[in-house]
């Protein structure tokens, strides 16, 4: 949460994403989201939990 919090100012007005410097370490990050997005089903609710859905 802290980080995300410090960040807004960075990314507020929108520049942020343009001047934004990726590392190594951000692909596997990357990939993940890639992954979660083209495969999605959606989130998980207590119901799921249960058995119920």
């Amino acid at each position: 949460m802290w980080a995300r919090e410090a960040m807004q100012g960075f990314y507020a007005d929108d520049w942020g994403w343009l001047e934004e410097q990726l590392f190594e370490q951000d692909r596997n990050l990357l990939e993940w989201r890639r992954l979660a997005s083209r495969c999605q089903r959606g989130i998980q609710t207590l119901a799921h939990v249960q058995g119920g859905a």
